[in-house]
């Protein structure tokens, strides 16, 4: 779980960006980094504060954060909004260039009108009757995230997009079920998205290998060939939609970023199991894209009988093999990774 304490006398502002340089210089330097939590003033068990210190032109500083969602997050749109504001508001001392949020991270917006029935159900099929029992325009799951999509997508953008120029920041504000055309139909897809600090939409991607809850919710599937990577600060960052990243196909596509992102929601228990097919999927593809940074980062928590556990995770590959850089300091709760790509060679 993600905490801060404030030591007694002490500012938050530049306590939290001496954690966070402390983070950025051990991530340059090779040393592993569990978590913010974990740097602290031995003395008092508060955070070290001293004033913030500048970056070096040409370095990347991200802020990727392991969000873990409860039924009480989804009471409201303002619920919601505070919950991602004050998340991204611990990140600003840190002065990244980029904030992060998993795989899901949006869709969850087109559940809010039903966030009161939610919260009573212990079980899908349970939250299922109780809302289509009041919603007759839609038959099943389905047809809730097509109801809802406009309004999903207008709160992604009055929120995520919102904060990104009000902070002047670029935000990934994970994914969400996109309703779009295709010929005489109307289909939904798992859309990332990402804005640039003027609160544009920079770039977004559509996942492709769809997991057997997307096929059956009748997600569509993207289009490889539609993928690639995009610029922060002119830094090349590429991404991949959770099950996409197990397949080769994409280190052609994404050949050549300097960091690449698996967003992921992971449906399993994070058993031993589990941390095996993880490094079967972004590290293990790094060396065929020669990209130097991978960040794994991942939805935690549950809602409606789902439940969603995975480690985020930093890694640097370089010819002699991939090494672990950084990690959350749980599977199943909310945490924040800083770290900061350095300069790239002259």
């Amino acid at each position: 779980m993600f905490r801060f304490r404030q030591a007694p006398g002490w500012t938050t502002a530049p306590a939290l960006a001496r954690i966070a340089a402390i983070a950025a210089a051990a991530v340059l330097l090779g040393a592993p980094l569990a978590s913010l939590a974990d740097v602290a003033d031995p003395a008092t068990g508060g955070p070290v504060a001293d004033p913030p210190q500048a970056g070096r032109p040409g370095e990347l500083r991200v802020a990727a954060v392991q969000l873990c969602i409860g039924p009480a997050d989804l009471a409201s749109f303002s619920a919601y909004a505070g919950r991602i504001t004050g998340l991204v508001e611990r990140c600003l001392p840190y002065r990244p260039d980029l904030i992060l949020f998993p795989e899901y991270a949006s869709a969850f917006f087109a559940l809010l009108p039903y966030g009161p029935k939610l919260r009573e159900a212990d079980s899908l099929e349970e939250a299922l009757r109780s809302v289509l029992a009041g919603e007759p325009l839609a038959r099943d799951l389905r047809d809730l995230f097509l109801l809802n999509s406009g309004l999903a997508e207008r709160r992604l953008r009055e929120l995520f997009g919102g904060l990104a120029r009000r902070h002047a920041v670029a935000v990934g504000a994970g994914s969400w079920f996109a309703a779009q055309s295709s010929g005489s139909r109307t289909v939904l897809v798992n859309r990332a998205v990402v804005f640039d600090p003027r609160g544009r939409e920079l770039y977004s991607q559509d996942k492709v290998y769809l997991t057997p809850f997307e096929e059956e919710l009748g997600l569509e599937p993207g289009r490889l060939e539609e993928a690639r990577p995009f610029l922060v600060d002119g830094r090349r960052v590429a991404l991949t939609l959770c099950r996409d990243t197990f397949f080769e196909e994409w280190e052609r596509v994404l050949a050549g970023a300097e960091l690449w992102v698996d967003l992921k929601a992971n449906g399993e228990p994070f058993t031993d199991h589990e941390r095996a097919a993880f490094q079967r999927a972004l590290p293990a593809r790094l060396p065929g894209g020669q990209v130097p940074y991978g960040l794994t980062l991942c939805l935690t928590g549950g809602l409606a009988g789902f439940a969603w556990e995975g480690e985020s995770s930093l890694v640097h590959w370089q010819p002699g093999g991939t090494r672990l850089l950084a990690r959350s300091a749980t599977p199943a709760g909310e945490d924040i990774l800083f770290f900061t790509l350095p300069p790239p060679p002259p």
